[in-house]
């Protein structure tokens, strides 16, 4: 048999519970991690990620031209207008639309343009459903702890 790993909307034991009662062999997590300690995401998305529901993040190709899943914010809204510009094919559209999709503490730059007042509005970062399901921070050995325990507690120690 071919082992296959389960995707999207997963950062709790629950998810990883019911991945398993479907026959994954185990999960494939994303957006769970961006909130942690030891990620690089800028404080204030990491805020956004975490007041986030499962309704904001929206699927767009305005930042790569290639489909993704992203937290909604003013520069994805003028771009689903029905006057908007098409997007272009990857990686064209990275030229044409050149907003970061990832703000890093290491890069600088970029975070200097969106300290001026009312930009952040603009910023975003990839994100799938499991925002809806994320409500702090924690480090990456919390976060894998309390999946853990939450799953053991559903399914039981054996």
């Amino acid at each position: 048999p071919v082992p296959v790993l389960a995707a999207g909307g997963i950062a709790d034991g629950r998810g990883l519970v019911a991945a398993l009662a479907l026959g994954a062999v185990g999960v494939w997590t994303g957006t769970v991690w961006l909130t942690a300690h030891e990620s690089p995401l800028v404080d204030f998305l990491k805020d956004r990620v975490i007041e986030a529901t499962d309704e904001d993040a929206v699927i767009s190709k305005i930042y790569t031209g290639k489909t993704a899943r992203v937290l909604k914010n003013k520069y994805i809204e003028r771009w689903q207008k029905p006057d908007a510009p098409q997007t272009l094919p990857m990686p064209l559209q990275n030229l044409y639309s050149p907003m970061p999709l990832f703000l890093s503490t290491e890069d600088s730059y970029s975070c200097s343009l969106f300290d001026k007042p009312g930009l952040r509005e603009y910023a975003t970062t990839a994100a799938g459903s499991a925002a809806g399901l994320i409500r702090q921070r924690k480090s990456v050995r919390k976060i894998m702890e309390d999946m853990i325990s939450q799953a053991v507690e559903i399914i039981g120690p054996e």
